[in-house]
């Protein structure tokens, strides 16, 4: 070998370890940037069980091998807390078990997630490695570095190869097992086979897309028995090449059941045990899933069944494409190439043929796959085409050049750096946002949404982002409506929730879905998520009104920030009881004059409203009322459905009168019954209690005792929580009580005052006597009490309100 050339291919090699360290490093470094995406602490979470614990209780969803790999990297963090005494552990729930995973039980999410997402830009740079050997096995040393190039720079893989999610993995092992069923029946011997069947069943434990490689390794090989590619087949023994395809599937499905760690169970009850069956379960809950359908958004439609032409439009609005067009022109040319090489003859097309059957088979067939399914919800399951794509490129390519040099000009040359040029370009002007990635065709990512949302835009993964965008504006709250799974509260945001999906569990309560008036938003600054910006996974149309006006900036192509303006007769409280929003929400807006409007929740007993209101309008079962509101409100007529509406206005020193009942007021410490509390009482610095009445009636037995006590809400409900008052004997006993959810939670805010009358029933076979009166709070799930507070010390678990004096009755 000449000196040039020996420099030559050391020039190659270093320009391709210079591809691979450039593609880990953008990667790792838009990983770094990012929120978990929707499914990424599902992933992390059952990759640590299993890596952990070997256990196998959440591998229904996927195959388990991008598991393993997400999971291994966070063994290096042996404190990690896995709640296995909640009982989502018993349940299998994984959504509920990872949400305690992540964000209630360890206390560093974000270490957490990198370390999770750590072995994908490994991988990539595993796959990187294939695309350049199978590129210069296949068309010659500059085609496998044309390929890497396309590569390393792919907008979706670099996206993908950042998040601890399944699709770089299938995307992988669907290349790396054509790669090597390809080099075994090129070469001979058994190691050869054994490389291939273990990278099938690599690809078979990465995704249930990868049975496609049983029909297609059986056509490969029987183009290469008929072209008499196979050496084996030119030495007359035409059958082994079949044998080594027994082989390569045998070695594949040990492969398989070793990742499901040899697991032998029945798939049901009274069933025959089978190898690897979470396998074959993960099978069924699939072909259940897609049997269902799932929704899809596609240019402003919705669809529960999908469109067959979904994926081609995916493709060709998220595939990098500059004028004039690099990728599709390449993969267009290289079809060319191939069509002209086979109309050279019959016999050079059947060799073209077996050379090419598995650069050109998995991709298509992956692709008619993927459009004949309903599971139109992402580009990323088209992924695994895109490196057969950049090897025949990479093809196609030199043969550009060499067209180009024949004629003595450098044309191939100069229109293949163009054509780079523009295509890293692409890729560049929207990093780090990578996963929003959308081509010129459509007006670039800015103008994605209107096409495609879900993962291919929106996934979740730009809370960091917003954060930063609030701090630096001063912004101290937003209503949010986001589609992610990812606690905003742990990234320092201040929020208030709007109608969504996928949001964390804490956070799902019926208030949040009711306080939210679509047709007419309150002021505030919004954060909208894309999909839901469609309305996606969302009950009708939430966001229409936004989505006719023009947001005043994004977040990283994914979140929309809208302002609305106050506007009207200024801010008024709507004070729901046993109504929907949507049942009084025409009727009653239609007459406030006003977009400020702050939607509280209340029961008949109760009364909630935001300070500085100009009016209280009560709609629906308000009974009890007129006894929470004699005090604070004053009665004004109605302007009309006087069967629906009920509006109040606000005394004008209702809080001097509050101020007022709690310095008449008297409450005790149960830690010390003869020191009285000074108001306001702290809870926990969740609600502060201010004062209390009692209806000056001799309590009798049977005899119905009444109480209004006043609060003012100091911070978010962390949990639904229950208002309570016991009336209680000497030895503690409770003869006569009252628990009621005072406010259903999400529907009270900083600032909130809160009037509740309790009546509570005294049994008939009461004893006169002295009786204790106990008020708090407790969550509703576990019934903790909230710590009564005095100068910062915990003080009980209650208050003590004066007794009663239950008399003889007639």
């Amino acid at each position: 070998m000449s000196q040039t050339m020996r420099h030559r291919r050391a020039v190659n090699r270093w320009l391709a370890v210079a591809l691979l360290v450039a593609a880990f490093g953008l990667a790792l470094n838009a990983a770094r940037g990012k929120s978990p995406t929707y499914d990424e602490e599902l992933h992390l979470t059952k990759g640590y069980v299993l890596c952990k614990l070997g256990d196998l209780r959440f591998g229904e969803e996927h195959p388990l091998l991008p598991s393993w790999l997400m999971g291994l990297p966070l063994l290096m963090l042996p404190d990690l807390d896995l709640p296995t005494d909640d009982p989502s552990w018993d349940e299998a729930n994984l959504f509920v078990f990872s949400d305690l995973f992540l964000w209630k039980r360890n206390h560093d999410a974000t270490r957490v997630v990198f370390l999770a997402r750590f072995a994908m830009p490994l991988l990539s740079t595993v796959l990187g490695a294939f695309v350049y050997c199978w590129g210069r096995e296949r068309f010659g040393r500059p085609a496998g570095l044309v390929a890497l190039g396309l590569y390393a720079f792919a907008p979706n893989v670099l996206a993908h190869a950042g998040l601890a999610a399944t699709d770089l993995t299938m995307t992988c092992f669907y290349f790396v097992g054509s790669y090597a069923v390809w080099r075994a029946l090129r070469r001979r011997g058994w190691r050869s086979a054994i490389a291939a069947g273990v990278a099938l069943g690599l690809a078979l434990a990465s995704k249930l897309t990868a049975v496609l490689f049983a029909p297609l390794s059986a056509i490969a090989v029987g183009a290469a028995v008929l072209a008499g590619r196979a050496e084996r087949v030119r030495d007359r023994r035409w059958f082994l090449p079949l044998l080594d395809l027994a082989a390569m599937w045998g070695v594949a499905a040990v492969t398989l059941w070793a990742v499901y760690l040899f697991q032998v169970a029945p798939l049901a009850e009274g069933s025959v045990p089978v190898p690897a069956t979470r396998y074959w379960q993960t099978a069924l809950v699939v072909r259940k899933h897609l049997t269902e359908g799932h929704e899809a958004f596609l240019m402003g439609q919705h669809s529960l069944t999908g469109w067959w032409y979904y994926f081609p439009v995916a493709f060709a609005i998220k595939t990098p494409i500059k004028t004039p067009l690099p990728t599709l022109l390449l993969l267009a040319l290289a079809a060319a190439l191939g069509v002209w090489s086979a109309c050279r003859g019959p016999r050079a097309a059947l060799r073209r043929w077996a050379d090419d059957a598995m650069l050109v088979l998995p991709p298509i067939a992956l692709f008619a796959s993927a459009m004949a399914g309903t599971l139109n919800i992402g580009y990323r399951h088209i992924m695994p085409v895109l490196p057969f794509v950049f090897v025949a490129c990479g093809g196609a390519v030199t043969r550009l050049i060499r067209v180009g040099r024949g004629r003595r000009f450098a044309w191939g040359a100069l229109i293949a750096a163009a054509l780079g040029a523009w295509y890293v370009g692409g890729t560049l002007s929207v990093y780090p946002h990578l996963l929003a990635y959308f081509n010129e065709l459509v007006g670039g990512p800015r103008e994605g949404y209107r096409y495609l949302v879900d993962s291919n835009l929106d996934w979740g993964q730009d809370l960091p982002g917003l954060v930063r965008y609030v701090q630096e504006r001063g912004i101290e709250r937003v209503k949010l409506a986001w589609f992610g799974t990812a606690d905003p509260r742990y990234y320092g945001l201040s929020y208030d929730l709007l109608p969504s999906r996928s949001l964390p569990l804490r956070d799902q309560s019926k208030g949040y879905y009711e306080t939210y008036y679509p047709a007419d938003p309150p002021p505030g600054v919004y954060a909208i998520s894309a999909t839901h910006l469609q309305g996606v996974y969302l009950e009708g149309d939430p966001y229409a009104w936004f989505r006719a006006r023009e947001p005043v900036d994004r977040i990283g192509y994914s979140i929309f920030i809208y302002r609305v303006e106050p506007r009207g007769d200024g801010p008024v409280t709507l004070a729901l009881s046993n109504v929907s929003l949507a049942e009084a929400g025409p009727a009653v807006y239609s007459h406030l004059r006003t977009n400020d409007v702050q939607v509280r929740w209340v029961t008949p007993e109760g009364l909630i409203w935001a300070p500085g209101s100009k009016a209280v309008w009560l709609v629906g079962d308000v009974a009890s009322a007129p006894r929470v509101k004699s005090a604070l409100l004053d009665a004004a007529p109605s302007p009309g459905a006087a069967e629906v509406l009920g509006v109040l206005r606000p005394a004008p020193d209702a809080e001097a009168q509050i101020a007022g009942i709690g310095a008449r007021s008297i409450a005790y410490a149960p830690s010390d019954p003869a020191a009285r509390l000074t108001f306001p009482v702290d809870l926990e610095g969740i609600v502060s209690f201010l004062g209390y009445e009692r209806e000056p009636t001799q309590p009798t037995p049977g005899g119905e005792v009444r109480w209004i006590t006043y609060w003012r809400v100091v911070s978010a409900m962390p949990r639904q929580l229950k208002l309570f008052l016991h009336v209680c004997d000497q030895d503690g006993q409770v003869v006569a009580q009252q628990d009621v959810f005072a406010v259903p939670r999400g529907t009270w805010q900083p600032g909130d005052l809160i009037a509740h009358a309790f009546a509570v029933r005294l049994p008939p076979d009461i004893a006169p006597g002295r009786y204790a009166v106990l008020l708090g709070w407790y969550e509703e799930e576990g019934w903790r009490r909230l710590a009564v507070r005095r100068d910062g010390q915990v003080v009980g678990d209650h208050m003590l309100l004066a007794p009663v004096e239950v008399g003889g009755g007639d």
